[in-house]
């Protein structure tokens, strides 16, 4: 993760607009997007805010909008300009283009479900799924990827590859055996990502990708310390004030 409290004052400071990508994150880490000076956030629905696929959500700040509307090569009177949406939605009150209403209506329910639950309830679940994940990699013998626990997500844990494996079998392995799936990294297939994000953050499901995970090594010749990785991660998750087995 990154200091975004720190950046957005310096951006300004040098005349500098900040995009910043909050697609996994929204709803699993505090995100303030007035007092740290952030110009434009683009979040996913379908992540940390356990909405549907298919549709992104935007914040845009008044410098943004300025430095927008002084752009001649702003796409214009297309679904992708985002001018069209403040001066027919934000400032019409209608959608300028047909909306996909299942998905409004699914980010509504998702975002009616956060407010029930509390935005600093769902925070804390997933920094509390993070925990539990990143400690039983950890009591397993692997070796996490962030080189230090104030940069790793709360959305996701990334677990290096033991030598000589490769992620793509150590994923194929996993889900072809345990039903389980976890995605790679975006560099040369060197990690593993285990997601507990949105439903994914609640109850055992980050014990359930550790011990998926741990098997699967095991099969493939890596000693791994499973019992203790599970016990590690249950550890974490017993902190909770509301029981580890609730849906």
């Amino acid at each position: 993760m990154c200091d975004l409290a720190a950046i957005g004052p310096i951006a300004h400071a040098h005349g500098a607009l900040t995009l910043i990508d909050c697609v996994s994150s929204l709803g699993g880490i505090p995100l303030h997007t007035d007092e740290w000076q952030l110009d434009i956030c683009v979040a996913g629905a379908q992540k940390c805010l356990a909405g549907p696929p298919g549709i992104s959500l935007m914040t845009v700040g008044d410098a943004a909008w300025e430095r927008i509307r002084g752009n001649p090569q702003a796409p214009r009177a297309s679904y992708l300009s985002m001018l069209d949406w403040k001066e027919q939605w934000i400032d019409g009150d209608k959608f300028p283009f047909t909306p996909s209403v299942s998905d409004v209506h699914g980010v509504e329910a998702a975002c009616d479900e956060l407010l029930e639950e509390g935005l600093e309830a769902s925070i804390e679940r997933h920094e509390r799924s993070a925990a539990a994940c990143r400690a039983g990699a950890r009591a397993m013998g692997l070796e996490l990827w962030p080189r230090s626990e104030e940069i790793a997500a709360a959305c996701v844990t990334a677990i290096a590859v033991p030598d000589p494996l490769t992620d793509v079998q150590v994923r194929a392995h996993c889900r072809e055996r345990y039903s389980v799936m976890i995605s790679g990294g975006q560099g040369a297939g060197n990690l593993v990502r285990i997601g507990h994000m949105g439903p994914s953050a609640r109850s055992l499901h980050p014990v359930v990708g550790l011990a998926a995970v741990g098997r699967t090594l095991a099969d493939l010749g890596v000693e791994v310390e499973i019992g203790a990785g599970l016990e590690a991660a249950l550890s974490e998750l017993s902190k909770a004030s509301a029981p580890v087995a609730s849906t």
